[in-house]
């Protein structure tokens, strides 16, 4: 009997190690991947413009995450196109929090990224999507093609830095 008891302990512990690991959010210390369900709300920013529109969402693995993260340093030498403060740039990209989600556009798979200070967020930020009207450079998006490795349509906040 208690081999048996212990057999099934054993089974009921590997599965859910299994659950756990194929649930296991794509994450760092400065990042997270948010899921397809915030693909609306996070690209549909209070004082800057998001995506014109979307298709529909995809799932991001590690390797795109890889991919976006080698290129982050890319960012520091673009210019903002869009709202509101045309020319403005990145001084240093690792001084923000950032949560990526993936979106197809024209059929094209593209990574949005929501990027801001972290001075004053609570573990919130890894769960839902970062929602800030106004603060100017501290809060900015851009979007990433993973396959072209580029850069476009980055806008930062509008209003003055909290």
């Amino acid at each position: 009997m208690i081999v048996i008891y212990k057999f099934i302990l054993c089974l009921v512990s590997l599965s859910l190690i299994t659950i756990s690991c194929a649930t296991k959010t794509l994450s760092g210390n400065e990042w997270i991947v948010l899921s397809g369900e915030h693909a609306k709300r996070i690209t549909s920013q209070c004082s800057r413009p998001g995506p014109e529109h979307f298709d529909s969402t995809w799932e991001l693995t590690r390797s795109d995450i890889e991919i976006l993260e080698e290129e982050l340093e890319k960012l520091q030498n673009i210019l903002s196109k869009e709202c509101c403060d045309p020319e403005a740039r990145i001084s240093n990209v690792h001084k923000y929090h950032r949560q990526y989600i993936g979106i197809i556009v024209d059929g094209k798979r593209l990574i949005y990224i929501n990027a801001f200070r972290p001075s004053f967020l609570t573990d919130e930020w890894r769960s839902e999507p970062i929602l800030i009207c106004d603060g100017g450079p501290d809060y900015w998006g851009v979007l990433f093609d993973p396959l072209n490795k580029e850069f476009s349509n980055l806008s930062f906040n509008g209003g003055e830095p909290e």
